[in-house]
């Protein structure tokens, strides 16, 4: 008994040194003696073998010996045994009870020292001591100390391993009978273990579970079934009837870690649940939840997710509440499954609970591993959670850490997450992910390949290092075999948007596999890899016609499915069959006019754009019913309608461009009275508003022609300008006729003469017949190289006034002449985007730079001779261009005569840099030409000129909006040029713009805000107030106030668009001299500064500098001192670091023009806040104007003055008092 006492306390044996030698002598028990035979065992220090000693010492007390003396032969019958001994059955009933007891102290000596054991041979030799004495009790405790040993010394698993398997045959060996945990555990320890079960220990082990589970305690259960997933054994029929109902028995039972282990093990090894057991474990998940911890909350969520499940009600509500409360302490798988999970299942994640696990991802994302990297922003970007502010710092850094050691599918995965979520992608991700990508692709599977293709894309990166073209076009060649529907969509979109080169054998493997895999395709990506398809095919250098076998195929496709089929795919698909030059039949076009007109009319085809429809069966020459025609035709005007601002106002061209192609012809009258109501009332209107915006705008050339297409379609349908348009194209042709070319002139002619319109027709006339100009391949005068030097001078200088170049005499191309010619072959990538146009459309300007671009290339290496320049990714026919042998070099060097060498693969000339390029970019008449400028520039193209690359294209889309796809096009590869030049700048944005005819109009606007505060969400608050203020109109101070706390509201709510910049209703309040409350300012600049931090490299700057100018015109002012904590935290913290490396990036750039302004501007605008600029960067301001001093002009001279007389910067004021009054 004491020695049962003793063992229970830690190291109570070891203590027994000395005194435990006397139970080896002969030990009086009653009348009972120990055997002499039994050897005396030695005394030890390690109470471990001195408690097995005296186990093995009382094990022989368990067995009944007889009496000294007595005989051994048994009486010859049970009478006579009672007669011959009265008291023998007490004496047997007391020794049986006497060695039960002797037993059960034996069991409980054992496990005690089972559970003391130091490694897990001491374990086995304790265990084979006790020999068949061991029980099932002892057996469990031994298997879960192995198992406890392995987790405490995880490097000496080979040896526990091989002690847990001889554990196992010592139990096969003595046939033990087990009980129900015992089972159970074993499995859980061999799944700790990660022991393999040989095929017959794993058939032993199943049946013993089967038996075991019925009477096993929750705990078992759960450990059990963990195990058995862990270990990846498969759940026959026997056993998952045997799991299920244990689980539905113990479930409501259970702890959190066991609902969360029997959840896990499920989900893990995808065995299947019975409803009755989901709905006993989910209804104890929402009653332990609240008292789980963070790895039993990711779990059973992560297990839920994995098992389909729904998570709703009260139990969403608790893992809501449990997340909150744990997300602080959980560590980074933890996080990283449990956003996945709500991510995976489209779950709600609350606002609170968003915040804590991104706070949580910020403190662990540096030390990160890269799939929980992966996951983690794979699951922000699918739940629609902005990665912005330090997390977006965070994870700037973490990703190009582990970029190096991702797989295909975390590269594949995170540009997915980028892509989807429009987050903003730093350089450094950038290039890091796209290196990586290429050494990945080769290993990357399907999806893997079309997902990144598909997010590099979107993200506007370009494939431009030949390696990684060729590594991406190599990896669609070896999975395009092997791709689903879906991925083979998203290559060919991919490709399409991208603007990459596709190779005709990449392309062929694409379109065998769509024409494999069409009848699994959905619409939508049907009509993608169409639309991709005719892009491709219609764009110069890239793949053949579409081949006619998949087109018929097509057509098939949708001939068997047009009942499922919605009227947005079926316009769309009808619309690139047109363009790839399919011929379906007059059957299918009516099955494909009925279609849509029938989803039309059931739902209203919301997105459906039937002028493309309406434009593929003019296409077609194919003539649809009146009825059909005319509802086509309302449709398509609702449509439009409702996307004016964005393609609608494209399609509404073409959408008259479609009907005047019709067979027969296409007018407005009375025997069309829906489709002539639609186009006069609705139509028109919009029409109208167009041109008299697009003449009420600054000349920045072209606009003439957009509106001249649209008087010219509008008068091919019997459409009638109002007198007021009229006028004002009129207005305008006489305001600007150097814009009127020949096809514009063409257009109006036919409009005018169609309206009878004489006072257009007198115009017309007046002008007279355009100049005739030079063909290109004139002979140019010969000129003196100081000559041709004068003449790049002064074209440098008329380039930088408005409208110089556009005003040279047609003479000016005598300038393009030069001393001695040479013949030089230019192959079709070094000629200018009008080259094609003949002389009589070109102005004198244009003419001239394509000769004096030409001029610039290098000087044949022999008199006749000729010098080829040909992309290794295009091969075009050459032309000959008579050049002068010798102009000046980029620098301007006056009679250097050194023509510039073309290091960079003949790219561009050097005579395009400095303003001389600026100016030819001012004058461009289409966004396409604008960037092929660009890219025959090449490394000689500086920011400079992307900014004035990029303000061109604004001005052109806004004068040509119904160009607006390609303007689009054309403005994205011009970003990803500048990504790929490493070019920093800002970036030109057309934001959407309030126009307004009256003030009453103004007026309605007003009274329509105040009616429905709450329907307007934060961006159009802002946009609101800010172009009402620029129309100079001044709300009331309630109506002012109301619109506050709408936005307010939306930023307390969280329900704030990416794009919303609250920088616009300050600047608003502060030019209607409002001041904003502090209880209402703080928060608005912490949004503003949230939102500016965010697209920095887009809006962001701009936004910052506005929002300090705002504030600086305050009523009253504004100062960081006396502002709200939170607003002077959100400047001076977030702001101004902002700024100060703005500064430090434009003073170590080389002097292009501009930057001491935009220094004087933040130093100004800092100033008038009170925020203060540090040393370093008043240091590098004051040094960038003492090397630049030719830059600080009157405005910038004064905003400097005022920023150093604020700081009492001595320095800087010496400085400017040095330098004197700036010239003008």
């Amino acid at each position: 008994m004491w020695l049962v006492r003793l063992a229970q306390r830690r190291s109570a044996l070891a203590r027994l040194a000395a005194g435990t030698g006397c139970l080896a002598g002969p030990l009086e028990a009653g009348s009972v003696s120990l055997p002499s035979s039994q050897a005396a065992a030695p005394v030890v220090m390690n109470w471990h073998i001195t408690a097995a000693a005296a186990l093995r010492q009382l094990s022989s007390l368990a067995a009944p010996h007889a009496e000294s003396g007595s005989s051994s032969s048994s009486p010859s019958s049970p009478s006579s045994a009672r007669r011959a001994n009265p008291s023998s059955s007490s004496t047997v009933s007391s020794r049986s009870s006497s060695a039960s007891q002797r037993a059960r102290l034996v069991s409980r000596l054992l496990t005690a020292s089972l559970k003391e054991a130091a490694s897990c041979q001491e374990v086995l030799h304790l265990v084979q001591q006790a020999g068949p004495r061991c029980d099932s009790y002892n057996f469990t405790t031994a298997v879960s100390r192995i198992a406890k040993l392995h987790r405490q010394q995880p490097c000496d698993g080979a040896a526990q391993r091989e002690a847990f398997s001889q554990l196992l045959r010592f139990a096969a060996e003595q046939q033990l009978a087990l009980g129900p945990v015992a089972p159970g555990q074993v499995v859980h320890a061999a799944a700790v273990l990660q022991y393999r079960f040989t095929a017959e220990q794993q058939l032993a082990w199943e049946e013993r579970l089967v038996s075991a589970l019925p009477a096993a305690e929750p705990q078992t259960v759960a450990n059990a079934l963990w195990g058995w997933s862990k270990l990846g054994l498969p759940l026959t029929h026997q056993l998952a009837a045997a799991a299920d109902a244990a689980v539905q028995r113990t479930a409501a039972a259970m702890k959190p870690q066991e609902v969360s282990n029997t959840l896990w093990a499920f989900a893990r090894s995808g065995w299947q649940l019975s409803s009755g057991a989901v709905a006993t474990l989910r209804q104890r998940l929402q009653a332990v939840l609240p008292e789980a911890k963070p790895q039993e909350v990711a779990n059973s969520l992560w297990a839920l997710a994995r098992l389909g499940l729904p998570l709703e009600g009260a139990l969403a509500a608790a893992a809501d509440a449990a997340v909150q409360q744990t997300a602080a302490f959980m560590k980074l798988h933890e996080m990283s499954n449990t956003l996945w999970a709500h991510a995976s299942s489209g779950w709600q994640l609350s606002s609170r609970a968003a915040a804590a696990l991104m706070q949580r991802l910020q403190a662990l994302l540096p030390d990160a591993y890269p799939q929980a990297v992966v996951n983690s922003l794979w699951a922000l970007a699918m739940l629609g959670l902005p990665l912005e502010g330090q997390l977006a710092a965070t994870a700037d850094a973490a990703v190009p850490r582990i970029a190096a050691v991702m797989n295909p599918q975390d590269v594949s995965n995170t540009l997915f997450a980028f892509a989807r979520g429009g987050w903003q992608l730093s350089p450094g991700i950038a290039a890091a992910l796209v290196q990586r990508l290429e050494a990945v692709l080769s290993e990357a599977k399907p999806q893997e390949v079309a997902n990144s293709l598909w997010a590099l894309a979107k993200l506007g990166l370009r494939l431009e290092d030949p390696l990684a073209a060729a590594a991406a076009d190599a990896a669609v060649q070896r999975t395009a075999a092997f791709m689903k529907p879906q991925e083979v969509s998203n290559t060919l979109w991919a490709y399409a948007t991208g603007c990459w080169q596709l190779s005709d054998s990449a392309a062929a493997v694409l379109q065998q596999r769509l024409h494999a895999v069409l009848s699994q395709c959905s619409p939508q990506a049907v009509a993608n890899s169409l639309w991709a398809l005719a892009t491709l095919s219609l764009r110069q250098d890239q793949i053949g016609s579409c081949p006619p076998s998949l087109l018929s195929a097509v057509v098939a496709w949708a001939d068997a499915r047009w009942h499922q089929l919605p009227a947005n795919w079926t316009c769309d698909l009808c619309f690139n069959l047109a363009r790839l030059g399919a011929q379906p039949s007059s059957a299918w076009l009516d099955a494909a006019v009925a279609r849509s007109l029938e989803s039309y009319v059931a739902d209203g085809a919301a997105g459906a754009r039937f002028s493309n429809l309406v434009w593929a069966c003019s296409k077609w020459q194919h003539r649809p019913e009146s009825e059909a025609l005319a509802m086509a035709v309302v449709a398509a005007v609702d449509n439009l309608a409702a996307e004016w601002r964005g393609k609608g106002r494209r399609g509404g061209l073409r959408l008259l461009n479609g009907l005047m192609q019709q067979p027969g012809g296409f007018c407005v009258s009375a025997t069309t009275p829906a489709a002539a109501a639609a186009l006069q009332d609705r139509l028109l209107p919009l029409l109208c508003t167009d041109i008299d915006l697009v003449a009420s705008l600054e000349p920045e050339g072209g606009e003439l022609n957009y509106l001249a297409d649209c008087a010219a379609s509008c008068a091919a349908v019997g459409l009638r300008l109002p007198a007021v348009q009229l006028k004002a194209i009129c207005r305008y042709v006489q305001q600007h006729p150097q814009q009127l070319d020949r096809g514009g002139r063409a257009n109006l002619q036919r409009a005018f003469e169609a309206w009878d319109h004489q006072p257009g027709l007198a115009l017309l006339a007046e002008l007279g017949p355009l100049a005739s100009l030079p063909a290109p391949g004139a002979q140019p005068l010969a000129l003196p190289p100081p000559a041709a030097n004068l003449c790049v001078m002064w074209l440098a200088r008329l380039a930088r006034r408005s409208g110089s170049l556009a005003r040279l005499p047609a003479g000016a191309e005598c300038l393009a002449g030069g001393a001695a010619t040479a013949q030089l072959e230019v192959g079709r990538s070094q000629s200018l985007p009008p080259q094609q146009a003949p002389a009589s459309a070109l102005p004198p300007a244009t003419l001239l730079l394509r000769r004096l671009m030409s001029a610039a290339e290098p000087p044949a290496p022999a008199a006749g001779s000729s010098v080829s320049h040909s992309r290794s990714d295009a091969t075009a026919s050459s032309s000959s261009v008579t050049v002068p042998a010798a102009l000046p070099s980029s620098s301007g060097g006056a009679g250097s005569g050194d023509a510039t060498s073309h290091e960079d693969g003949g790219r561009g000339p050097s005579v395009l840099s400095g303003s001389l390029l600026t100016g030819y970019i001012s004058h461009a008449r289409s966004c396409k030409w604008v960037l092929q400028l660009v890219r025959l520039a090449g490394q000689h193209c500086d920011a400079l000129h992307i900014s004035a690359a990029a303000g061109r294209m604004a001005a052109l889309h806004k004068q040509r909006p119904s160009r607006g796809e390609a303007n689009r096009q054309a403005f994205g590869q011009l970003l990803r040029h500048v990504a790929g030049q490493q070019l920093e700048m800002d970036a030109v944005a057309v934001g959407q713009v309030l126009y307004a005819q009256s003030p009453a109009l103004l007026d309605a606007i007003v009274a329509w805000a105040d009616g429905r505060w709450a329907e307007v969400p934060a961006v159009w608050v802002c946009d609101l107030c800010y172009n009402l203020a620029r129309l100079g109109m001044q709300p009331d101070r309630t109506w002012i106030e109301a619109a506050v706390a709408q936005c307010l509201a939306c930023i307390e709510a969280a329900e704030m668009e990416p794009d919303v910049l609250f920088t616009t209703i300050v600047a608003a309040c502060s030019k209607w001299q409002h001041r904003l409350e502090p209880e209402a300012l703080a928060p608005l600049v912490v949004a503003a500064v949230d939102k500016s931090s965010a697209h920095w490299m887009s809006k962001g700057r701009r936004g910052g500098l506005a929002l300090l100018r705002a504030l600086a015109q305050q009523p009253g002012g504004f100062s960081v001192a006396t502002a709200p904590p939170a607003a002077a935290d959100a400047l001076e913290r977030r702001l101004l670091p902002l700024l100060c490396s703005d500064i430090d990036v434009v003073a170590s750039l080389d002097p292009e023009g501009g930057e001491l302004a935009y220094l004087a501007d933040c130093a100004a605008s800092c100033a008038a806040v009170g925020l203060r600029l540090p040393a370093a960067q008043l240091k590098a301001i004051c040094r960038y104007v003492q090397q630049h001093p030719q830059q600080l002009d009157r405005g910038g001279r004064a905003n400097l003055q005022r920023a150093f007389e604020a700081w009492g910067h001595q320095p800087g004021l010496a400085l400017l008092a040095e330098l004197g009054a700036a010239a003008a």
